[in-house]
């Protein structure tokens, strides 16, 4: 058996017994806590189980939390008329008289209307008697969770909340492991009024905040164990809706430019409102659905998208698509290497130059020292691009024979073709006059560059005689001079074959 022991205002001990196991108490001076058990008479008398002569003893029954308490009378036998017991509804005999029994006669069932019962039991100074015996039976308040009210109606984006209980609760018994918004976790709970180690309101600290329109409930849960040790989980909660959060939108492409011929692919994010009753209007208007959609547009386009519920704010959101017109480079061209930088033009301007001798991608400026061959450069404006090739090269000549004439002939055997010709006897086209033998030096230049050609004037001599065998399949005849004649040249050989 445990005892508890505390003196009251009136020097009664207040004793708190067990409630796990059947008590049985004698009646002494005090207030006692029973929470399951018997009481009876002192038991002091001379005679076993007898009560004692001239007992002035007034005990206290209180239990907390108790709507009332009940005596049931087992067994009854005092002196008739001079041994007393006294019950009154209440926490001592100033409260209202239940009842004043003696002699035989079994009292029944005595109950108080709160919380405390007293018994006052007087004998005199001769016969006494066997006592009584009783059942307490304590009708416990079954605990109530208190309501959780909020000091005012959130809005969107509130972070904060404030709740007021119906009746204090312990400063810390309202904290962040028992209570949540729709299941999740709050950041933070912080006592507002705290006193005495109890307050009813309390500051709710949220993240994130309130984003999203719908029905929210603070859920609170905690364990409540009464003076007799039984537990009770109370659960509170409280429900309220947010109806102003606007609709969030981010429509996104996969490209804002590009060029013409090429294809995006627009998506969106959305969040906040019912998103069970999202309604999507586009413009332009040809569109629908939420997305993702695949789209070729031709010129410059705004797309905008609004999304409501029909409750929340709509929200919309656009993307601007640029659509380019296909850059244009210079045609195909040939330089020379030794050619001075050139400085390529695309159109329209704006764009850049990439390749190799590339050397300044904003003017275009072009090196062709170091490159040799096909070099293949681009113009390019956004994700757009056209190519040109550019042939770096170097002029070049074959020695030409004339034989000696008055009519200008075309030297041949030369390129690139497009460059000018100087020098004795040639003009700038590359016509040259053979009207005197001899050898002259003549120069074409092109893009720059030059290359220098003998040009021979002399009649084509081959020995009187040559010979060769029958059996060669191949043999080479002598002549001179040696050179690329563009024009008919001849002299007789007689050939003689040996066998």
């Amino acid at each position: 058996m445990r005892f508890i022991a505390t003196i009251s205002a009136l020097f009664y001990s207040i004793l708190c017994i067990d409630g796990i196991s059947q008590n049985i108490q004698n009646q002494q001076i005090g207030i006692y806590r029973l929470c399951k058990g018997k009481i009876r008479d002192s038991e002091k008398g001379k005679t076993s189980g007898y009560y004692d002569h001239n007992e002035k003893i007034i005990m206290v029954l209180a239990m907390p939390g108790a709507k009332n308490i009940t005596l049931s009378f087992k067994s009854f036998c005092t002196e008739k008329d001079n041994d007393i017991l006294k019950i009154y509804d209440g926490k001592d005999t100033n409260a209202t008289l239940l009842g004043a029994y003696s002699g035989s006669v079994n009292p029944g069932n005595i109950t108080s209307t709160d919380s405390f019962i007293t018994l006052y039991f007087v004998s005199d100074k001769s016969v006494s008697c066997s006592g009584w015996e009783a059942d307490v039976i304590n009708n416990i308040k079954i605990p109530t969770a208190a309501k959780v009210n909020l000091a005012k109606n959130p809005v969107c984006y509130d972070s904060i909340l404030e709740v007021t209980l119906d009746f204090a609760i312990p400063c810390d018994s309202f904290n962040i492991h028992n209570t949540k918004i729709n299941g999740n976790a709050l950041k933070y709970i912080t006592p507002l009024n705290c006193s005495n180690q109890k307050a009813t309101k309390f500051k709710l600290g949220l993240s994130p905040a309130l984003n999203t329109n719908g029905t929210y409930t603070i859920s609170h849960k905690h364990g409540y164990r009464d003076y007799c040790d039984s537990v009770y989980q109370l659960s509170s909660n409280q429900i309220f809706s947010v109806a102003n959060c606007p609709i969030f939108v981010d429509l996104m492409s996969t490209k804002d430019t590009i060029c013409l011929g090429e294809c995006i692919t627009l998506t969106t994010n959305i969040s906040g409102g019912n998103s069970s009753k999202y309604v999507y209007k586009w413009n332009p208007g040809t569109l629908s659905g939420k997305g993702p959609l695949n789209l070729c547009p031709k010129s410059n386009v705004k797309y905008t998208i609004t999304v409501s519920d029909g409750t929340a704010i709509p929200g919309t959101d656009s993307i601007n698509i640029t659509v380019l017109q296909p850059p244009v480079a210079p045609k195909d061209t040939q330089i020379c290497y030794l050619s001075p930088n050139l400085f390529l033009k695309g159109y329209p301007v704006g764009g850049k130059w990439y390749g190799s001798g590339v050397i300044n991608s904003v003017t275009g400026e072009f090196k062709p020292y170091g490159q040799w061959g096909n070099i293949k450069v681009w113009y390019k404006i956004g994700g757009c691009a056209d190519t040109m090739v550019i042939n770096v090269t170097n002029p070049y000549n074959y020695d030409n024979v004339f034989c000696p004439g008055k009519s200008p002939l075309a030297v041949i055997w030369y390129g690139p073709l497009g460059g000018t010709w100087a020098g004795p006897k040639i003009n700038s086209a590359g016509m040259f006059t053979p009207d005197s033998a001899g050898t002259y030096v003549v120069t074409y230049t092109w893009k720059g560059c030059t290359s220098k050609k003998n040009i021979i004037v002399q009649k084509v001599t081959v020995p009187e005689f040559d010979t060769t065998c029958e059996s060669r399949t191949l043999d080479t005849l002598q002549f001179k001079p040696y050179g690329v004649y563009s024009q008919y040249c001849f002299d007789v050989l007689n050939l003689v074959a040996i066998l």
